[in-house]
Formats: C-alpha cells, sequence, structure tokens
C-alpha cells in the first residue's frame, strides 16, 4: 500500500514537472530580432543618443516649413516601426544658421517616398531622429524609386539661375553683396565703405529656397526691369545703389538703380521691384540688407 501511494506520489511529481515546463516555454517572450542588424527598434531609441537605422521612405513632409514647422522624412524599418527624421527646420532667432547641417538638409528634400534610406542622427525623442545639429549625421539612400532615379533633370532645371547681388557704395555705410551659382549662396557684409567684413554665410540652398528666389524674380520682372535713368535722375552725394547681374533660364539682365536716402520710401520702379528680392534674400539667410 506504501508503495502503491510512493509511485503515484512520484507520477503526479513528474506530470506536474512537465505541465509547468510546457506553461513556462508558452509565457516567456520571444526576441523580435531585425535581420538587419543596423536597425534600431523604435521603442528603443535613447534620447540624446547617436543613432543610425534603416528603413523606406513612407513619406516626405515639407508643408510645415512656412509656418515655421519642420521638413522630415516618415521612415519605417523592417521591424514595422516608423520613426520621424528631421532634416530641417527654420531657426526663428534671426541671424542664426537654420540648420548646421546644410548639406543634408538639401538631401532631404530629395528624397522620394519608396526609397531605402540609412540615416544616422541624434535621437532626440523615443521616435524622432534630428540631423541638423551636426555635419557628422547623413542620410544616405540606399536604393531609389523610378521617380527618384528621374529626380536629376528636374534639378538642374530647377538651378538654372544665377545672380550677382550688389547694395552699397556709400563711403560711410555698410555693402551687401550675394552670390548664387549651382544652388549655392554666398553672402558678405561689409562695414566703413567695404574696409571690414561684417558678416559671410556660405552654403547650399535648399530646393524650395532656391524655387522661392526663382519666384520673386520672376514675380518681380527682373529679367526685362530697366535701370534707372540717371541722366534724369542722377544719385545724390554718397547715395548707395543697386547692382544687379541676373540670368534665369537663358535669359540675363543688368540693372543699376541709386537705393533710396535712409528714411526714404522706393519711388521709382527699380527700387520698388529690387526691393521683392531683397527682403526675399533677408528672410533666407536672416540677414539685414537695407
Amino acid at each position: 500500500m506504501n508503495k502503491k501511494v510512493i509511485i503515484i506520489g512520484v507520477v503526479i511529481l513528474i506530470l506536474g514537472g512537465v505541465v509547468f515546463y510546457f506553461a513556462s516555454q508558452k509565457t516567456t517572450p520571444t526576441t523580435n530580432k531585425s535581420v538587419n542588424q543596423n536597425v534600431v527598434l523604435t521603442q528603443k531609441l535613447s534620447t540624446g543618443g547617436d543613432i543610425k537605422i534603416i528603413g523606406t521612405v513612407v513619406e516626405n513632409v515639407t508643408e510645415y516649413i512656412s509656418y515655421g514647422g519642420p521638413a522630415y522624412l516618415n521612415v519605417r524599418t523592417d521591424d514595422g516601426t516608423q520613426t520621424r527624421v528631421i532634416y530641417y527646420i527654420k531657426n526663428v532667432s534671426p541671424g542664426e544658421a537654420e540648420c548646421k547641417n546644410m548639406d543634408m538638409a538639401s538631401t532631404g528634400f530629395s528624397v522620394k517616398a519608396g526609397a531605402q534610406v540609412e540615416v544616422y542622427a541624434e535621437a532626440i525623442s523615443q521616435n524622432e531622429l534630428f540631423t541638423c545639429d551636426s555635419t557628422t549625421y547623413y542620410i544616405k539612400t540606399l536604393t531609389t524609386t523610378s521617380g527618384q532615379q528621374n529626380s536629376g533633370s528636374n534639378q538642374t532645371q530647377s538651378v538654372a539661375l544665377a545672380l550677382d547681388f550688389f547694395a552699397g557704395g556709400s563711403i560711410f555705410g555698410s555693402s551687401f553683396e550675394v552670390k548664387i551659382a549651382s544652388a549655392h549662396i554666398t553672402y558678405r557684409e561689409t562695414t566703413q565703405g567695404g574696409a571690414k567684413e561684417a558678416n559671410k554665410i556660405e552654403r547650399s540652398l535648399l530646393p524650395v529656397e532656391l524655387d522661392d528666389i526663382r519666384k520673386t524674380i520672376s514675380d518681380a520682372g527682373l529679367i526685362t526691369l530697366q535701370s534707372q535713368d540717371f541722366t534724369k535722375e542722377p544719385l545724390v552725394p554718397d547715395q548707395a545703389s543697386y547692382r544687379i547681374t541676373v540670368s534665369l533660364d537663358g535669359k540675363e539682365n543688368k540693372i543699376n538703380c541709386g537705393i533710396p536716402p535712409s528714411g526714404t520710401e522706393s519711388t521709382t520702379k527699380c527700387q520698388k521691384q529690387i526691393d521683392k528680392l531683397r527682403l526675399k534674400l533677408n528672410s533666407i539667410l536672416g540677414v539685414n540688407i537695407y
């Protein structure tokens, strides 16, 4: 009798162990490893750290720039999560660089939905990366959609613009020079009649900025604008002037007219139309060309 009890007890213990083993196997979570070892799961992004991900671009969002918002890619990694990659944001402080990594900002604008990209950037939240704070951060296109492969001709067409803009010439006032060539902009400000450099900016133009400048030149009619007739309206002593050479889509024009003296309004058509370009350059560069 005692032997039967012992045997039954042993069997119960064995069965209990088997049941416990299979139950524990079902409740133990499995590790979801990405097939790409460079992919970091969105929920594991460590804020403040540098992260590399590879994924497919779901969309390239640019419509919030005019409202002071960012431009960004929504990138879906192969584990199904989605990360926002912010590659451009306009700085609200005048005179400061809008993005330290402007070359990568230009790259970001050209990326199309459907492209596979590799991104190295700073994690600023659990689902956001930021490329602007360092030139070491990058967005690399690994594979492209057919639409993106054909984007080269569109880019060539959009940069058919050259500008040599000068404002100044007063003996004691400041002078301003802006040169645009091949989507590259250079700004130089000098004081004391050109003797001392006060500010210099040199960077690539974003596609949206280049389009804004093109539109301003076109809307202001600068490619056909007539210079001031100095025989009828001569410059007053020490008056600054605009000297502009602009080329747009194969057409070129040279414009020269006086800048209204300080405290006065533009009176001639030449002054008024150039003033539209001046204000646009001020907005894009964050400067104050008078």
